[in-house]
């Protein structure tokens, strides 16, 4: 059984509650099962607004919608960190999968786990937030 469908589809499924999320934060949970298979996504979509941004060391302070503020550390990914400004309005994304499938094996040690990562960002000199 491909992983893949199975997340692409979870993911898919979560696109339109975050579409709505305007300001208060906007999550969704999306579970799929088949026998000997399963896959959960989790989305967590906020906004915000840039209070404060310190080039040097690549950090940028959120205020999210309840006064809350937010610290992060935008690595070298984030490939237009340049064009950001205090007070620009900022939506955050945050979605996260695990997929498993269970197999019987002729082995009697267990099986090799796999890992992947997989990042979207902007092209460089893309508009603020677009991924494309």
């Amino acid at each position: 059984m491909n992983k893949l469908p199975l997340i692409l589809a979870a993911t898919l499924l979560t696109a339109p509650m975050l579409v709505q999320a305007q300001n208060q934060p906007q999550a969704a949970v999306v579970v799929e099962k088949a026998p000997g298979a399963g896959a959960v996504t989790e989305a967590v979509q906020l906004q915000g607004k840039i209070k404060s941004i310190n080039k040097k060391t690549r950090t940028a302070v959120v205020v999210g919608p309840n006064g809350n503020e937010i610290d992060f550390v935008l690595s070298e990914d984030v490939r237009n960190f340049d064009q950001i400004k205090v007070g620009d309005l900022v939506t955050l994304t945050f979605v996260q999968a695990l997929a498993l499938e269970l197999r019987k094996t002729e082995k009697k040690e267990p099986g090799a786990r796999v890992d992947s990562d997989n990042t979207v960002t902007a092209k460089p000199g893309a508009k603020r937030g677009m991924v494309t």
